[in-house]
């Protein structure tokens, strides 16, 4: 929106539960979340609302990818179901996951799309094709996340069998 002087002053009604929005530079267009209703408010750079966008309710990972001319949203009622919005086409497309995706992301110029998921106790990356919708998954690994993550749960252990032990002795363990 290079004028926004168009939107002063007015009032944009949008669905319940207004989460967050994106600009369509391409199309000039303004795309709100409604964390509560089945759709996205769509407005014109005048404010002008347009058709809504139906992806089901409870979106919170979602992104425009506006090269490729997509919308891409997860549902919290449907963490396993990826939405991707053609917005010239007007046409809702979906892939299935085994398990929720966690967060998105997306690189407009070579049109992929990236999603976080936890499968078997491992934080992979799924790489997604625009087009294609072929999905490979990548494992992301850090070291040092094992190592302190273990850290974290001996630490843990002691400080619970540290408070058994001191119930013991002074008077917790008995009745």
């Amino acid at each position: 929106y290079s004028d926004l002087k168009s939107l002063k002053g007015k009032n944009l009604k949008t669905g319940g539960g207004p989460l967050r929005m994106v600009v369509d530079v391409n199309n000039q267009e303004l795309y709100v979340v409604n964390y509560n209703d089945t759709h996205l408010s769509v407005f014109d750079k005048q404010g002008k609302e347009k058709p809504k966008i139906e992806l089901g309710k409870k979106i919170v990972p979602f992104i425009l990818n506006p090269l490729a001319g997509q919308i891409y949203a997860v549902g919290k009622d449907e963490p396993a179901k990826l939405k991707i919005w053609d917005i010239a086409n007007r046409k809702l497309d979906e892939l299935t996951f085994s398990v929720p995706i966690l967060g998105l992301a997306s690189i407009a110029q070579n049109d992929k799309i990236f999603a976080s998921q936890f499968i078997d106790g491992q934080l992979n990356l799924a790489v997604i094709d625009g087009k294609t919708k072929a999905i490979n998954y990548y494992p992301l690994i850090y070291e040092g996340f094992i190592y302190e993550n273990k850290t974290i749960l001996i630490g843990a252990g002691v400080l619970v069998l540290l408070i058994v032990v001191l119930l013991l002795l002074f008077g917790g363990g008995g009745g």
